[in-house]
């Protein structure tokens, strides 16, 4: 509590400064005079199109001092802000252009604002055996420190939700239940808009389905961050970037799916008056429940006797959420910005199966058959608010940034069990309600040492209460009623509190040359007890120093080659470590882990990208070595009941490729794709004995996209993911195709479209397959995918938008936590 009131004080201290600092008369530095801007747009003086994304710095004639840049929005319009009066050099550059610059601008107190108009750009075009190459922003790119996938441009990601968004970015796979991996490696952390969300507190992959597809915008993956990130998340991270509105006046949009899988309906509007932005929306989904098969069979040797359980039967899941969301920003003046947002989520998953029971003990004699029906309602309910103040100086290379940001999620897991039949007849339900309360408050400095040198430091503190309270009840037929079982029911209280502080570097030498070094360390507080029994604590505290390094060097105009290493963070989440016993099918229970520690994993990075307008291609290679890797584990107990929990097993080791790029072909067909491979080896110990597995994962895709002109876009979207490598055995394979057409109309103001999903496969089969020390167990579910939905959209006010976000803009980040796999049928 003590870091909250000194981050409270801070902020109070810094809004107190910016009151005296906008005074005319108060002593101090004084507010700037006859600031304008500098504003133009950049065409491609071949296509006569406009080029998105480059680079636009100005600088003053004289002394050659760097002032300002920004980048080209999406119609190649830019917009130099916070200009003095002066005489200045406006330059623009662009991966595959010739550069460009205009000399002697001139801005005067009286006429403060300067419109270059259009400025044209020329292609490089050059020969590489006989074919001629030149360079064009893509679907996807790929940057310094990360990959960028921008969903808005893909018409078959119109429909659905972000994990099927997921599934078409490079180095990310996405499995049947919409658990996310990135290089094989489910230990990832999900960012909306640079920020955690409560949304992703406990089951990331049910979150996900509470994004709507066409409300991203783009998707970021970053393998190997820097020591200016929080250290959790050893696979690395993944930052979803939501649609927003920059446009002055009052604008919106409307979208609609409908379907016979999936219902969404999404509505955002926003409000830009001068330095005041204001946007907000509300999304609802709705999934048709569908109904699929489940066998399960399970074999325990028992001496020189085999015990067998079969389970078949029938299930049917809904799922359904909305969500809503309010962000404003307001630039006091050229110099100070102060931001906040709030966002509000439900979501709710509903699970029923009625399965018949055999199951047979020979060395007992004993048989049992009986009917089981089981109602699993659970769901979520978060809220995240955050409170951002950024200030800039004349070099806009210097900033400073302070953030607070609060967290809150309630899960509720619940179940009602009946059980009827041969020896065997059962009426019992549970409620398990989860609470994770957190909240974080940062501080970050970047100060320009050189021209070419830059020095950022930061401390920031995460304080998290986690709470689960179970309760089981039983039904007495004797008194027609439920009674609490005080034996199985508790309530658990975990306490964790992170404090960091980080310092790196980064300079360029050589002109060709870029270097990234820093460090991070983090000191950890746990507490833990069980409320009915105040002997049972759990104490631990330790401290990690995190590395990273980084290194680029530019080979040629279009192609780069970098290297990075960096040591990541795991600490287990709720559902890790929630005591709570599922038994909504007692042959097969599941509770987590509070004894869990973190796992620490070493990341080796080399990777080479070259793009040009017609061709883009990344390669990287990778190893990513865990120690103390957390990992499920599935036994068999004497009494013939499976349990599923976690453990600490030893070491995880993964050596892997990726590749993807992307072809532009007779300029209306692109073709991109990515193939991801990896060799997972895992070895450790669990309950005293040793225990290993290993094999290759991969997975693969590849889009292609038309433009038939007049409005009319066509898109097909194939990818298939291998088995997946687990400490006991396999998940099963996925694949999954998706075809979508789309027309604009009202001179592109509004669009419907159409999409399928699994035209030709109407079901597809999933089998597991675990083996241990004394059982072997196989589970096939059987589950309908064929989806078809028509989209529509519409966007009212103006459709030209504006780069208006300032350019570096840091972020809260402290999504630090191990989610659980989940969302299964």
């Amino acid at each position: 509590m003590s870091f909250l009131r000194i981050y409270i004080i801070i902020f109070l201290f810094l809004i107190t400064q910016l009151t005296i600092g906008q005074n005319p008369n108060s002593k101090g530095s004084q507010a700037p005079l006859t600031i304008g801007k500098i504003s133009g747009t950049l065409i491609d003086e071949k296509s006569k199109q406009p080029v998105e994304f480059a680079a636009v710095s100005i600088n003053e004639l004289i002394s050659g001092k760097i002032i300002n840049g920004t980048i080209t929005d999406g119609k190649g319009n830019f917009k130099l802000e916070n200009i003095a009066p002066g005489i200045y050099v406006v330059n623009f550059s662009f991966m595959g252009y010739e550069k460009k610059s205009i000399d002697s601008l001139k801005t005067t107190p009286e006429k403060p604002d300067f419109s270059i108009g259009k400025v044209f750009l020329s292609p490089t075009v050059f020969s590489l055996k006989g074919i001629e190459i030149e360079a064009e922003a893509s679907v996807l790119e790929s940057k310094v420190d990360k990959i960028v996938y921008n969903a808005d441009k893909d018409i078959t990601s119109q429909a659905g939700d972000a994990s099927e968004v997921l599934s078409k970015v490079p180095m990310v796979s996405v499995d049947m239940d919409g658990n996310v991996q990135l290089r094989g490696n489910s230990n990832v952390r999900i960012l909306i808009n640079g920020k955690p969300s409560g949304m992703m507190a406990n089951n990331a992959a049910d979150a996900l389905k509470m994004i709507p597809a066409d409300q991203i915008k783009s998707v970021e993956v970053i393998t190997s961050p820097s020591a200016k990130y929080d250290a959790e998340g050893t696979a690395g991270i993944i930052n979803i970037i939501t649609k927003k509105n920059n446009i002055e006046g009052v604008t919106g949009n409307i979208n609609a799916t409908a379907g016979n899988r999936r219902n969404s309906l999404n509505a955002n509007i926003g409000l830009k008056k001068g330095r005041f932005n204001l946007n907000s929306g509300v999304n609802s989904h709705y999934g048709l429940p569908p109904n699929g098969s489940t066998e399960f069979y399970r074999e325990e040797y028992t001496g020189d006797q085999t015990r067998t359980l079969t389970q078949t039967g029938d299930f049917q899941v809904l799922r359904k959420g909305t969500n809503a969301f309010l962000n404003a920003d307001y630039d006091i003046n050229a110099y100070n910005s102060i931001a906040s947002g709030i966002r509000v989520a439900t979501f709710g998953f509903n699970r029923d199966n009625d399965v018949h029971v055999a199951f047979d003990d020979p060395a007992l004699a004993y048989k049992q058959e009986y009917q089981r029906s089981t109602t699993n309602p659970s769901g979520s309910k978060s809220i995240d608010c955050n409170l951002d103040y950024r200030k800039t100086f004349a070099n806009p290379k210097k900033e400073f940034f302070a953030s607070l940001l609060y967290n809150n999620n309630i899960k509720e897991d619940n179940y009602t069990l009946m059980q009827t039949g041969q020896y065997s007849s059962l009426n019992e339900r549970s409620f398990n309600n989860g609470f994770n309360n957190e909240f974080s408050g940062q501080l970050d400095y970047s100060h320009p040492l050189k021209e070419k040198t830059l020095l950022e430091v930061g401390v920031k503190s995460i304080n998290r209460t986690i709470t689960s309270d179970y309760t089981y009840e039983i039904f007495n037929n004797s008194s027609d009623s439920y009674e609490i079982n005080y034996n199985r029911s508790n309530s658990f209280l975990y306490q964790q509190d992170v404090y960091s502080t980080y310092a790196q570097m980064g300079f360029k030498f050589k002109e060709k040359y870029e270097l990234k070094a820093g460090g991070r360390y983090e000191y950890t507080l746990i507490n833990g007890t069980f409320n009915d029994d105040g002997d049972s604590k759990i104490k631990n505290e330790y401290g990690n120093i995190i590395p990273s390094i980084s290194v680029s060097r530019t080979l040629k105009q279009t192609s780069s080659l970098r290297f990075n290493y960096s040591q990541r963070i795991q600490r287990p989440g709720l559902n890790f470590l929630n005591p709570f016993i599922n038994a909504g099918d007692p042959k097969n229970i599941s509770y987590g882990n509070p004894l869990l520690t973190p796992e620490l994993t070493h990341n080796f990075e080399l990777g080479y990208a070259a793009f040009t307008k017609k061709f883009s291609l990344t390669i990287s290679a990778f190893n990513k070595y865990t120690t103390n890797a957390i990992q499920s584990f599935v036994g068999v107990d004497s009494s013939g009941v499976t349990y599923n929990t976690f453990y600490n097993i030893g070491t995880s080791n993964s050596n892997g490729i990726n590749l993807f790029g992307q072809m532009t072909i007779a300029k209306k067909l692109t073709a991109r794709g990515s193939v991801n491979t990896n060799y997972m080896i895992q070895s450790g110990v669990v309950e005293g004995k040793s225990i290993s597995n290993s094999g290759l994962q991969y997975n693969m895709n590849i889009n292609l996209s038309y433009d038939f002109g007049k409005g009319y876009f066509g898109e097909a979207f194939l990818m298939f993911n291998s088995p997946r490598i687990t400490l006991q055995g396999k998940v099963p394979s996925f694949s999954m195709s998706t075809f979508g057409a789309k027309k604009e109309l009202w001179k592109k103001k509004g669009s419907i479209g159409l999409v399928v999903m699994n035209p030709i496969n109407g079901k597809l089969k999933f089998v597991t397959e675990l083996r241990g020390e004394n059982f072997y167990q196989k589970n096939t579910n059987i589950v309908p995918i064929r989806a078809v939905s028509l989209t529509f959209s519409y966007k009212f006010g103006k459709i030209e938008t504006k780069n208006t976000s300032r350019k570096g803009r840091k972020e809260n980040k402290s999504d630090d936590l191990k989610k659980e796999d989940g969302g299964s049928f």
